[in-house]
């Protein structure tokens, strides 16, 4: 008899098998970095900052990977409409 593997769904926090669920790499924030230099004559000040992000593997159930995707296609979406705007102001 042949076990279907199950995961909590990382959106909805229910149990589905595998087999009713999609992985999605989710990219979050891994922490941050900041520098503090001085030039010369003391005065000049830089301050440097970085933020690190990676890349998770998240399984998802189909209906909550499906608004995630939906998501993220409205904001390209979002993005090009105000690109064509600001190229058709520029005319």
């Amino acid at each position: 008899m042949n076990n279907i593997a199950k995961s909590t769904c990382a959106e909805c926090h229910h149990i589905f098998p595998r087999t009713e669920m999609q992985q999605i790499t989710v990219k979050e924030n891994a922490g941050t970095s900041f520098g503090v230099s001085q030039g010369r004559n003391g005065k000049n000040r830089r301050y440097s900052g970085r933020t690190y992000t990676r890349n998770r593997k998240v399984w998802m159930c189909n209906s909550c990977a499906a608004k995630h995707k939906g998501k993220e296609s409205s904001a390209i979406f979002f993005f090009a409409a105000v690109l064509i705007i600001v190229i058709i102001m520029a005319i």
